[in-house]
């Protein structure tokens, strides 16, 4: 009798739905791990993708047993002199919640491509939504997700970033039109330029952040839905579209940008 070796298309998946409120870290990555493996199907195979698709809920609700939060920590290295950054779990929770859980996943897999293939089948329900604005010389990145309407730039906080109401009207202005101000979390990177450039950035990568999320319609016979009548609003409104003025700087030798100089007929 020969050893039964599965094969992709003798079987089917299938998905489980984890609830991860008030579970420990450790014990739910087990399970999670032993389910996107395969083994605890029957015909479990060593170096064959045999497992089912696993969707985790309330991620960010996990718990640590005793000193973790602060004990335990997570490495990421550049490869650049100095390029070590460490961070607590307790820091992890705050930024990016459901990494605790796939770092725990992670490390409870084969360390190849078909680990890396496994991983894939673990769903969390949090979804990041990007966009990329433009103004002068600013550049904006930004990741926004389901959440409270926490709002930070270059991790610091809007009313700390930015002093004029213009800047923080300009920032807002996309979020306050669909109104999802207090339903989302936006994480935004900026660099590049001054207050009033990185606000029109920041602007236009909130807007087309959004435009992600809620889609446009391709069609012009598409009915009419709740998605496609905001994103609607976000093309008529012109927060999509790059703001291309731009200030013509002072010349060399010259008083001004286009201050000649004085004319002599001696």
């Amino acid at each position: 009798m020969s050893t039964y070796m599965a094969k992709k298309e003798e079987f089917t998946r299938r998905w489980y739905l984890v609830d991860a409120t008030d579970q420990v870290v450790g014990r739910l990555a087990v399970q999670i791990a032993t389910v996107i493996r395969g083994k605890h199907r029957p015909e479990y195979t060593p170096h064959t993708d045999t497992g089912d698709f696993v969707i985790v809920i309330n991620a960010e609700k996990v718990r640590f047993t005793g000193k973790k939060w602060d004990s335990q920590t997570y490495a990421s290295y550049s490869h650049y002199p100095g390029g070590l950054k460490v961070v607590t779990a307790r820091q992890v929770l705050a930024k990016h919640p459901e990494r605790i859980l796939l770092e725990a996943v992670k490390r409870m897999v084969p360390r190849n491509r078909l680990g890396r293939q496994q991983m894939t089948k673990l769903k969390t329900k949090k979804t990041y939504y990007l966009g990329t604005g433009r103004r002068k010389t600013s550049v904006a990145r930004v990741r926004m997700c389901e959440g409270s309407g926490k709002l930070s730039i270059n991790r610091r906080e809007l009313q700390e970033y930015f002093t004029e109401d213009k800047d923080r009207s300009a920032v807002l202005g996309p979020l306050e039109l669909t109104e999802m101000r207090n339903r989302l979390d936006v994480f935004v990177t900026v660099e590049g330029g001054g207050f009033t450039g990185q606000g029109g950035a920041i602007c236009q990568g909130v807007a087309r952040a959004l435009k992600t999320m809620f889609g446009l319609p391709t069609d012009a016979s598409e009915e009419e839905t709740v998605s496609s009548s905001m994103a609607k609003k976000l093309r008529d409104s012109g927060y999509l579209t790059r703001d291309g003025r731009m200030k013509e700087r002072k010349k060399y030798g010259r008083k001004g940008a286009r201050k000649s100089f004085q004319f002599s007929k001696r």
